[in-house]
């Protein structure tokens, strides 16, 4: 439970900062850069620092799929930035944590993550935790909307 609290804390950290990096007209790739740049120094220095890492049977493989992660990333933060600065932080960061749904559809669709649930209960509550998710990222965007209304009606 605690590096769930500790993620929520530090993804909160991100988003606001990277929505005052937008509001102060910061370079968005420049922001990324470093962002992704001191993401990169800290697993260098872990990697130093652990040498169990080193022994691992599929280090190759798994370095690949590191990349390939880093490249999306890099993009995803980008992209977002740009973002950013079109919309509100509450709005647009929700919007951006839909990413989160498609893993989870594909951890229950493809991998089987509730094979081993033992009651429907469960299956049902996971998944109307995905719909309620889907719902309330339908509602976000509604109410931006009716506020580009409500201000060329002025």
């Amino acid at each position: 439970m605690l590096y769930v609290v500790l993620a929520v804390l530090f993804y909160v950290s991100t988003s606001v900062t990277q929505k005052t990096a937008a509001v102060r007209g910061l370079d968005a790739i420049g922001v990324n850069l470093a962002l992704r740049a001191s993401g990169t120094l800290l697993t260098i220095v872990l990697l130093a620092t652990a040498s169990e890492a080193w022994a691992q049977p599929h280090l190759g493989l798994a370095g690949g799929i590191g990349i390939v992660s880093g490249v999306a990333t890099f993009v995803a933060g980008y992209t977002g930035l740009r973002a950013l600065n079109f919309g509100s932080l509450n709005a647009t960061w929700s919007v951006l944590r839909v990413a989160t749904v498609l893993p989870v559809l594909a951890s229950i669709l493809v991998w089987g993550e509730l094979r081993d649930v033992r009651g429907w209960q469960e299956i049902v509550t996971k998944l109307t935790g995905v719909l309620c998710l889907m719902a309330a990222l339908v509602l976000l965007g509604r109410g931006k909307g009716r506020e580009a209304e409500a201000g060329g009606k002025a």
